[in-house]
């Protein structure tokens, strides 16, 4: 029966010689929130796996941990404000109104997390970040810019609209991400 660990030497060359690890990178590296910034590191490894993710860092620190709460902290809030419970004080009796009545809270938070997303992004590195292209930075700006009108505008019809086109364009990436896996 054969071990579930491997105890062979690691290979070396052809003289049989044990390969020794690779130096440690010179350059100094501009860390921000315990995590390399801004420093042309590679979007892809030799795996082809992406380097920008968070999963890779190998130094978390309390300030990283608190950056990607951000995130998550202000679509709570958002939720919050959508549909408030019963011991927030608040009794909703036209949930239009109510709707209408924080608009500009909901949609000013709501933008504000795809900015926070570009700036995580940003932080995950520059050739990272210049990797997912102008789809990327197109879809962001877009999706900013129409959370400001949403904030700014009461018109039923361009948030019937937003909600509308902001569910297509979800799909349609959700799709093409699905057709790119396969």
């Amino acid at each position: 029966m054969r071990s579930h660990f491997d105890c062979r030497r690691p290979r070396g060359d052809a003289a049989g010689e044990r390969v020794r690890p690779a130096a440690p990178d010179p350059r100094p590296h501009a860390t921000l929130l315990g995590a390399r910034a801004l420093d042309g590191e590679r979007a892809f490894d030799n795996n082809h796996h992406l380097v920008g993710r968070w999963r890779n860092v190998p130094h978390w620190t309390l300030f990283l941990f608190l950056w990607l709460l951000v995130a998550p902290l202000i679509l709570y809030l958002v939720a919050a404000l959508l549909f408030p419970t019963n011991q927030d004080d608040v009794v909703v009796t036209s949930w239009r109104e109510h709707y209408y009545a924080n608009n500009q809270k909901i949609f000013a938070l709501f933008g504000l997390t795809f900015a926070i997303d570009l700036v995580d992004t940003l932080l995950k590195g520059l050739t990272y970040f210049l990797s997912l292209g102008p789809l990327y930075y197109g879809s962001m700006s877009l999706h900013i810019t129409l959370c400001s009108i949403a904030a700014l505008t009461k018109s039923p019809r361009y948030h019937a609209a937003f909600a509308v086109f902001y569910l297509l364009y979800n799909l349609a990436m959700l799709g093409s991400n699905l057709l790119r896996l396969m």
